[in-house]
């Protein structure tokens, strides 16, 4: 459950209706600020691999202990993260037309996604827009699920 899924929604809606497949139910967007705004100043691809795992540590609380001091699986998963922030440095909100889907907007209350941030993607969907934030972090839902399971069982 990625915000940056929500970079190619319009495109993907498009190509949902010209295949004459039916749009999702709703679009749950988690821990990421709207599309059109700033993600992070410096380009964290462009980064050290120090750089990289401080970077990691402030903005997503950082690598599990158990991967970090494994150097071995550290280095293997570096590379992913960097080509994961590389995709989020390179994409460039495009305008298009609102979602006519429900959307859910997530977060943690201790994340460092303000909550202005989350409450920016309203004009996203031209149906309810419902920005709720859970104790916690970025992972806010590693602590305790039941909170945000309970509201992805739920319809509305």
């Amino acid at each position: 459950m990625r915000g940056s899924c929500s970079a190619g929604k319009a495109r993907t809606r498009w190509e949902l209706i010209a295949r004459g497949r039916p749009l999702p139910e709703r679009l749950v967007v988690s821990a990421f600020p709207a599309p059109r705004l700033p993600r992070h100043a410096a380009r964290v691809s462009d980064r050290t691999d120090a750089e990289l795992v401080a970077d990691l540590d402030e903005r997503y609380g950082g690598i599990p202990p158990q991967i970090a001091a494994d150097a071995d699986l550290t280095a293997l998963l570096l590379p992913v993260f960097r080509a994961d922030l590389t995709l989020l440095d390179k994409h460039r909100h495009g305008e298009g037309e609102p979602l006519p889907v429900p959307l859910d907007v997530l977060g943690g209350e201790a994340d460092v996604v303000p909550a202005e941030a989350l409450t920016q993607g309203k004009e996203h969907s031209t149906e309810y827009v419902r920005v709720r934030r859970f104790p916690g972090g970025r992972f806010y839902f590693r602590d305790d699920p039941v909170p945000l399971l309970s509201l992805l069982a739920r319809r509305t």
